[in-house]
């Protein structure tokens, strides 16, 4: 229910309704945290363990394999949410299954 149909609500005589406000940035502070450091070893130790060739990790990361070969000989470095996501494959192995199948085709 959103703010606005929980005041409506409200208004109509349901008193028990209970209406919490949207969390926005004028509600709450978010804090800075750091950004996530993923070296050239990282990248490469986290495909190695996961015992898969450079194409197929990529291909599960969402990025070509160049741009992986890239960062693995560090050439170059994932952007942010890219580091994240590689930082929970290293921590959960099972995210890129769950990836797999939140954007597999449909039948």
């Amino acid at each position: 229910m959103t703010f606005l149909e929980c005041k409506a609500s409200r208004l109509c005589g349901n008193a028990g309704t209970r209406c919490t406000p949207k969390t926005s940035l004028r509600h709450y502070e978010v804090k800075k945290t750091a950004r996530p450091n993923v070296t050239a070893e990282v990248v490469r130790e986290t495909r190695e363990n996961l015992n898969l060739s450079r194409g197929v990790f990529a291909r599960q990361l969402g990025v070509s394999p160049r741009t992986l070969e890239k960062w693995e000989q560090g050439a170059a470095k994932p952007n942010d949410p890219a580091a994240t996501l590689i930082l929970l494959v290293r921590k959960y192995p099972d995210t890129l299954g769950r990836l797999s199948k939140l954007f597999a085709p449909a039948r």
